[in-house]
């Protein structure tokens, strides 16, 4: 399987800035219902901890990143980029904001968990928002556009 490119903003050939904007507003409407945003779980952390451990990292993120959004969404990266590659390896697909928000949902299986097919919904809505240029929606943020759902 072809290596993709991996940077801060980009994974899979997908730009993160529209699905992490969307996924927060789905949590906690971006901030104005919980500190942690994301909605990150502890066994997350712990999970991601056990990831960077195996590539042989010596550091490790404290239950407390899920209060800080920088640190969330390098956890939701590093999170989506070893559960997403899984997904590739068994189905042979690509992966979709779709496959990306049903993980951070539902675990590293959620992309096939009939439970998270709502969520994907929900986060899919939003990112159609965007796409539009829902600016109340948005609290003013910028509008991203030209995104594919």
């Amino acid at each position: 399987m072809k290596k993709q490119k991996r940077t801060a903003h980009q994974l899979f050939g997908l730009a993160l800035a529209p699905l992490y904007l969307a996924i927060a507003q789905v949590e906690s409407q971006c901030g104005k219902t919980s500190d942690n945003v994301y909605q990150i779980k502890d066994v997350y952390i712990r999970d991601v901890n056990r990831i960077v451990a195996g590539r042989g990292a010596t550091g490790h993120f404290s239950t407390g990143a899920k209060f800080m959004r920088d640190a969330s969404e390098n956890l939701m990266r590093i999170y989506w980029e070893h559960w997403g590659r899984h997904y590739q390896e068994k189905t042979g697909m690509p992966v979709s904001y779709e496959v990306l928000a049903r993980i951070h949902n539902g675990g590293p299986l959620g992309w096939k968990k009939p439970e998270t097919l709502d969520y994907w919904k929900k986060v899919q809505h939003e990112i159609f928002l965007m796409e539009v240029g829902d600016a109340e929606s948005w609290m003013g943020l910028p509008y991203l556009g030209g995104l594919s759902i």
